[in-house]
């Protein structure tokens, strides 16, 4: 708790911030898994730095953390245009993972398969430790 009122905090003071302090900012409110802030962060961040590949790809993990799949691949598209490499793997990554849960979901319940690389979506549907693509 006392983490995420220095974060507000701080972002109360950005009036002169440059997009290098929103995205530290956005970083931060990521590490402390508040993703509506750092969405917002990250917002600000390329709003004055549209060009940032990284930025780009940071903003389209918190969407996708936010279950905003379809911002998510833009954001990992843009980043990827923009020379990032990760936000290219993660493009990759995402529209195989939503290839793989609408097969699954023609095929019904019960096709969860084992993985470490599970999230807290994946709990309520088929509980850990698995990954529903």
């Amino acid at each position: 708790e006392h983490v995420i009122q220095t974060f507000r905090g701080e972002q109360q003071h950005m009036s002169r911030a440059t997009s290098y302090d929103w995205y530290n900012l956005a970083n931060g409110y990521a590490n402390a898994l508040l993703f509506r802030e750092a969405s917002a962060a990250y917002s600000q961040s390329l709003r004055m730095k549209s060009d940032d590949g990284e930025a780009w790809n940071n903003l389209g993990l918190v969407e996708e953390a936010l279950g905003q799949s379809a911002a998510a691949l833009s954001d990992y598209q843009r980043a990827s245009r923009l020379g990032d490499n990760v936000g290219q793997g993660n493009y990759v990554r995402l529209k195989q993972n939503l290839a793989a849960k609408q097969s699954q979901a023609r095929r019904g319940p019960g096709h969860c398969v084992p993985n470490m690389n599970w999230g807290p979506a994946c709990h309520a549907e088929c509980g850990p430790p698995v990954y529903c693509p």
